[in-house]
């Protein structure tokens, strides 16, 4: 599972809530079996961050959501689901 979310601000850096939010979601990902591969932040311009890089965690290398998506995604206040 991936997770991102838009800030209004424009900024893409995460914010405490933020990291927050990340490791209780990485709680409950483990406790259901899914694998929670990263969750990112995205700012003005579609410009995304990952906030498991932010947290020091591992994510997984083969996924490179963030350099796929950072092309074609525009900003957007509106929720993607694949």
């Amino acid at each position: 599972m991936v997770v991102l979310h838009n800030h209004p601000s424009g900024f893409n850096e995460p914010s405490v809530n933020d990291i927050e939010v990340t490791k209780r979601l990485r709680e409950l990902s483990n406790l259901v079996g899914i694998s929670l591969i990263d969750h990112f932040t995205v700012g003005r311009d579609g410009q995304l961050c990952s906030i498991f890089e932010k947290m020091g965690l591992p994510n997984q290398k083969y996924f490179s959501f963030s350099k796929r998506w950072q092309k074609e995604f525009k900003y957007s206040s509106y929720s993607i689901i694949p």
